[in-house]
């Protein structure tokens, strides 16, 4: 993995898939399904699950890395922004 340069792959803070789950705020997990994380992403989700954290798992259909970014073009975009907002807006 070229982006962990010479760190373990296995550190969390390289990936959080290695990561400690307890004692997390809730939290909502988008993800597309194109997305080549999303295996990664739902490990995550079962990891905060098999440690009683409270998480919200949103896959997206067709949605690639970051669609979010796309905000102003694809209405997608829009959509997962202003679906996070709701989310945060109710906790807050």
């Amino acid at each position: 993995m070229a982006y962990a340069q010479s760190v373990d792959a296995t550190d969390p803070y390289v990936s959080p898939v290695f990561g400690a789950f307890d004692n997390l705020a809730p939290m909502m997990i988008q993800v597309g399904t194109e997305e080549v994380l999303y295996d990664d992403s739902t490990r995550v989700v079962r990891g905060i699950e098999n440690a009683n954290g409270a998480v919200e798992f949103r896959p997206w259909q067709d949605m690639m890395h970051v669609w979010h970014l796309l905000a102003g073009v694809a209405p997608e975009a829009e959509e997962g922004i202003a679906e996070m907002a709701e989310y945060i807006s109710t906790r807050t």
